[in-house]
């Protein structure tokens, strides 16, 4: 629980003492967590008993555990400040990638085939191919999409050398979908690849590749969110 939050908590017990403490420490948070408890009482015209009384009526052991907890919530509101950076700039690079990158043979490629088969690794990359299907509806394109590794033997049998395929894998790394691309460059068949921005086999066998910058963030101690949004 944030202070505010347990500030708002306790707030109906308090008396007018308590909430100029209140006050205090949410206008000063900085002092709260460098100053000693004189120091602080003493800069906010507060005694150590009553900074002391008023940490235990917010059911903490002390003054000391209360500057912890504000002292925690400031690294945290830092992180998350820290993650939002970090997502700008991963959207900022993913903007700058597709106005430098030249799809001209991509796009006489997809002109020119008589259908398009967007494949997706899992669910996730289901989806994306879902929404290029929709994209790409007003072409008049033949359109396929469909995603997972139980689908890749009935594409093998359906699939020809005047088709153009997308194969979207977050890694580019699995074993089905990595064979199936090399079966495919065999036939001859053009391919291009969404992934990761990193090397992956699926990249490397494919005609043309788009990458993705994907982000891993650290949401707490316990969880990490990889950002595919881009």
């Amino acid at each position: 629980m944030k202070i505010d939050e347990l500030f708002n908590k306790y707030y109906d017990s308090f008396t007018s003492n308590d909430k100029y403490i209140c006050e205090c420490i949410l206008n000063h948070q900085n002092d709260c967590i460098h100053l000693s408890i004189d120091e602080f009482a003493y800069k906010y015209h507060i005694s150590t008993s009553t900074l002391s009384r008023f940490a235990q009526k917010l059911h903490l052991p002390g003054y000391s555990e209360l500057r912890a907890m504000i002292r925690f919530d400031e690294q945290e509101d830092h992180d998350e400040k820290q993650n939002i950076d970090l997502l700008m700039n991963c959207y900022n690079k993913v903007i700058d990638d597709i106005d430098k990158k030249d799809c001209s043979v991509m796009f006489e490629r997809i002109n020119a085939a008589q259908r398009m088969i967007i494949f997706g690794e899992g669910y996730f990359q289901g989806r994306v191919a879902k929404e290029m299907k929709r994209i790409f509806l007003a072409t008049g394109k033949i359109i396929y999409d469909t995603y997972g590794d139980d689908m890749i033997s009935a594409l093998t049998h359906f699939i020809n050398v005047n088709d153009i395929i997308f194969l979207i894998s977050l890694n580019g790394e699995s074993p089905a979908m990595v064979d199936f691309a090399k079966e495919m460059k065999m036939r001859g068949v053009y391919m291009i690849s969404i992934t990761k921005m990193h090397s992956n086999s699926l990249a490397r066998i494919c005609d043309e590749n788009l990458y993705i910058q994907s982000l891993k963030l650290t949401i707490d101690k316990h969880l990490d969110y990889d950002v595919t949004t881009s």
